[in-house]
C-alpha cells in the first residue's frame, strides 16, 4: 500500500507507513448503489494557476496527507488567501470517512482562539469535496525543528504555552484533537504557534462516529491509551504536548524505533529518558513537567491544559532573557515590532534624520571593527573568517543587489556565533573584484578562513557557488553549488551558514543554531525589494537614499 505522504510502498496489511509513520487508509471496496452519488466520481485535480469553485484562484499546493491535498488559494469573495483541503478520491466514496470529514468543520468551528486555525466552509463542486480554512503563512514546527535542531528552552516554553492556550479553549468546548504533532502546529510570521487540522478531532460528548477500537493518531506522539483503542480525552492531547515539548528541546521524540509497532510498544511499556540527559541546558523544572505529561497512567498526568499552562508560565518567568545585540540594534526591537521588514524602514528613517550630514558629507572610511554583539575576548575565539563580497556572474550583471545582500546576510548570521571572529562588511568590501591571492587577503585581514562565492540568475533560477578556503595555505575546506528556484533562496543561506560552522568544527551552544537560520521574511519578492533598498542605501547619495526608502516601502507592502 502506497503512503499518501511519502509515497513509500508498504505491505498490504500495514496500518502505518513504515518510513514516515503516517496512518494508512485502505482503499474502499467498489461503491454500491446506496452510497452518496456526490462522492462517486473521482474529483478533478486542482490546477495551480486555475480557478476552483468559481471563487478560489489556486496559487500553490501546500502539501498532502492521509485525508487529502492542501492548496493555497485567493478567495475572490472575501478577498484574502485561504487554504483549501480537498478529500482524496480513493477515500471520498467511503461514507464513514466522509462523515469524519464533515465533522471536522462542525467541531472545529466551535473553537475560536488566536492559537487555533479557523475553519470557514465545507463545499462541493464537480463531485469534489473540500474545506476552506484560514491560511497561515509560515512553516510547521516539524519543518522548523528539522531545519535548526532543538530550540532554546525559552522559545520552546513560549511555543508550548501558546499550544496549551489553544488546547485549553478546545477542551473547554469538549473537543479533543487526538492527532496533535509538530506537523499540525504552524509557526506564523509573527512567531506565534497555531494548532492546525482538527480533522480527526471528536467532541467528548459525541458518540457513534468513531468505530470501536479504531486507532487515530501519529505513533511518535500517541498516548498509550490510543494504542489500546480506548476513548481519548483532554489528557491524551496533554501527552502529545509533552512529546512535542520533548522534541523541541532534544531534536527527537521521546521514543523512536524502526517500525510504528516498536514505537507503540515503547510508549506503552518504557519510561522516557530525562530530556536533560540529551540536553543538559533543559531546566530541571521543565524536565519534570515534560515527564509528568508523558505518564503512562493518564490519572498521573496534568488533568487539564490550564494546569500545564500555569506551570509553563511559572517556568518561563524563571528563564533568562535571550536578548542579544546585533549592529547596535537590540533584539528587543526585532520581537516588539513583529514585522522584521518594518525594522529596515524604521532604521533607514532614523539614520536619514540623525546622520544625513554624515552620510552625504562626512567621512566614508572603513570601519574595521567587527559587527555588533557583546564584546568577546580574542582568546575566546576558536576560529576566524572573512566573507568576501559575492560576485555577480549573471549575463546581464543585474544581480549586484542580491550578491551584496547575501554577503551581508551571511556575515550577520555567522556573527551570531560568539566563538567565531567574523570580519565586518566594511573591511571586506575593499576586496570586491580584487585580483588578490586568498593567502594575501587572509594575511591582511588577520583571519584563518575565507568564504567566497558567486551568483548567477536566469529568470527564476539561481545558481550559487560557494567555497571555503583555509587562508594560510589555500586549502579547500568545503565547496558546493546550489541550483535553486528563487523562492528557495532562504534555505541556501541557511545551508551555507550551517556548512561553514560544521566545516570549521565549531560546537554550537543553545540558541546559536536558531540564530543561524533565523528569517526576517518568508516572501522572496519582499526580500528582493529589501535587498535592492539596502543596495541603494549603501550608495550614500541623496538619490540612492530616497530610492532605498521607496523600495523599503514596497517591501513592507508585499509583506505588511
Amino acid at each position: 500500500m502506497k503512503c499518501p505522504r511519502c509515497e513509500y510502498d508498504n505491505t498490504s496489511d500495514s496500518v502505518y507507513c513504515s518510513r514516515c509513520g503516517t496512518q494508512l487508509i485502505k482503499r474502499p471496496p467498489a461503491p454500491s448503489v446506496t452510497q452518496t452519488a456526490t462522492f462517486l466520481a473521482s474529483p478533478r485535480e486542482l490546477t495551480v494557476g486555475g480557478t476552483f469553485a468559481g471563487r478560489y484562484q489556486v496559487t500553490e499546493e501546500l502539501g498532502k496527507g492521509g485525508m487529502g491535498r492542501v492548496y493555497k488559494a485567493y478567495d475572490t469573495e472575501i478577498r484574502e488567501h485561504v487554504a483549501l483541503k480537498v478529500l482524496n478520491p480513493e477515500i471520498a466514496a467511503d461514507e464513514a470517512v466522509v462523515e469524519r470529514f464533515r465533522n471536522e468543520l462542525k467541531l472545529a468551528r466551535r473553537v475560536s482562539h488566536r492559537n487555533v486555525c479557523r475553519m470557514f466552509d465545507l463545499g462541493r463542486v464537480d463531485d469534489t469535496a473540500y474545506i476552506s480554512m484560514e491560511y497561515v503563512s509560515g512553516e510547521d514546527l516539524k519543518t522548523l525543528l528539522r531545519r535548526i535542531g532543538h530550540l532554546p528552552a525559552r522559545k520552546a516554553v513560549a511555543f508550548a504555552e501558546q499550544v496549551a492556550e489553544g488546547l485549553g479553549e478546545a477542551h473547554r468546548l469538549g473537543v479533543v484533537h487526538r492527532d496533535l504533532k509538530p506537523q499540525n502546529i504552524m509557526i506564523d510570521r509573527e512567531g506565534s504557534a497555531r494548532i492546525m487540522d482538527f480533522g480527526i478531532a471528536r467532541a467528548l460528548k459525541t458518540k457513534g462516529i468513531t468505530d470501536p477500537g479504531m486507532i487515530i493518531g501519529t505513533p511518535d506522539y500517541m498516548a498509550p491509551e490510543q494504542f489500546e483503542g480506548k476513548d481519548a480525552d483532554q489528557r491524551t492531547d496533554i501527552y502529545a504536548l509533552g512529546a512535542i515539548l520533548y522534541e523541541m528541546l532534544t531534536s527527537g521524540p521521546p521514543f523512536e524505533g524502526e517500525t510504528p509497532l516498536i514505537v507503540a510498544m515503547k510508549h506503552k511499556t518504557e519510561r522516557p529518558r530525562d530530556p536533560r540527559e540529551t540536553n543538559p541546558q533543559v531546566p530541571e523544572a521543565l524536565s519534570r513537567l515534560i515527564l509528568r505529561c508523558l505518564e503512562k497512567d493518564r490519572e498521573k498526568r496534568f488533568q487539564s491544559a490550564e494546569e500545564v499552562l500555569a506551570d509553563l508560565r511559572g517556568i518561563g518567568r524563571q528563564l533568562p532573557s535571550t536578548g542579544v545585540t546585533s549592529g547596535g540594534v537590540t533584539k528587543t526591537l526585532r520581537f516588539g515590532l513583529k514585522r522584521p521588514l518594518r525594522l529596515g524602514l524604521i532604521a533607514a528613517g532614523i539614520l536619514v534624520l540623525a546622520a544625513a550630514g554624515y552620510l552625504f558629507f562626512g567621512r566614508r572610511g572603513n570601519d574595521t571593527s567587527p559587527p555588533g554583539g557583546p564584546a568577546v575576548s580574542p582568546s575566546a575565539y576558536t576560529s576566524s573568517i572573512a566573507v568576501l563580497p559575492f560576485e555577480d556572474l549573471s549575463q546581464l550583471k543585474d544581480q549586484e543587489a542580491f550578491s551584496s545582500g547575501i554577503t551581508d546576510d551571511l556575515i550577520t548570521k555567522l556573527s551570531s556565533i560568539g566563538q567565531l571572529k567574523v570580519i565586518s562588511r566594511q573591511s571586506v568590501m575593499r576586496f570586491k573584484s580584487a585580483d588578490k591571492d586568498i593567502r594575501e587577503i587572509g594575511k591582511e585581514l588577520g583571519v584563518e578562513n575565507i568564504l567566497e562565492g558567486s551568483i548567477q540568475r536566469e529568470k527564476d533560477n539561481f545558481r550559487v557557488n560557494v567555497k571555503l578556503t583555509r587562508a594560510n595555505d589555500g586549502a579547500n575546506l568545503w565547496g558546493e553549488t546550489f541550483d535553486r528556484k528563487a523562492e528557495s533562496i532562504f534555505s541556501v543561506q541557511d545551508e551555507i551558514s550551517r556548512a561553514v560552522v560544521n566545516a570549521l568544527r565549531i560546537e554550537l551552544v543553545a540558541g546559536q543554531d536558531y540564530m543561524l537560520v533565523k528569517r526576517y521574511t518568508q516572501d522572496p519578492d519582499a526580500y528582493n525589494l529589501y535587498l535592492q533598498g539596502r543596495f541603494e542605501w549603501d550608495k550614500r547619495t541623496e538619490t540612492g537614499l530616497k530610492r532605498s526608502i521607496e523600495l523599503y516601502q514596497e517591501a513592507i507592502a508585499k509583506d505588511p
